[in-house]
């Protein structure tokens, strides 16, 4: 058997050793079954000529286009979902907006509420004593301050222990004082 002589650098030669090590063989073993594995295939082939090779730059040149489209059409649908993401983000807001309106509404409601109250109290008012008449006011102003807060603008029974009070003191018990 002759030898070859090749040059390899060290990384190179300990990568050898180890891979030879794995599969139990020498070096040269390794190097040698390497190097003729493929040799019938490689000696079969033949050199391209300018005409396959300007077939194959054609190719490559047709693959470039196509993946530059797919680029392109890639960047649209990005930007296509940005522009789902920004629908869905104002449908969003759109609901928060109906969910406030409701809100409003109802708050809308209980203040017309409150001075349909209110009315009743003046009502209830001037039919008290005249006397009576300032601890009315001051209690029912203090419930329509309340009221107007909101604190209990949408809670009917809160509205009870005022108007109750209202009236005990417009319309004190008999013999009882203010």
């Amino acid at each position: 058997m002759k030898s070859i002589h090749v040059r390899v650098s060290e990384p190179e030669e300990a990568l050898l050793q180890e891979k030879a090590a794995l599969l139990g063989k020498t070096v040269s073993d390794l190097v040698r079954d390497i190097l003729f594995r493929d040799l019938e295939r490689v000696l079969a082939l033949q050199p391209a000529t300018s005409g396959q090779v300007e077939e194959l730059r054609s190719q490559l040149v047709s693959l470039a286009e196509s993946m530059a489209g797919m680029a392109r059409s890639s960047e649209q649908m990005a930007g296509m979902g940005q522009g789902i993401e920004s629908i869905c983000e104002l449908k969003n807001a759109q609901g928060e907006m109906a969910r406030r309106l409701e809100n409003a509404e109802e708050e809308i409601h209980a203040l017309s509420e409150n001075l349909v109250r209110q009315v009743e109290l003046q009502a209830q008012e001037r039919s008290a004593p005249f006397g009576m008449q300032r601890s009315f006011v001051q209690v029912a102003l203090l419930a329509a301050y309340t009221l107007a807060r909101g604190t209990f603008s949408n809670n009917k029974e809160a509205w009870e222990p005022y108007k109750e009070e209202a009236r005990s003191r417009a319309f004190p018990p008999e013999g009882g004082a203010t």
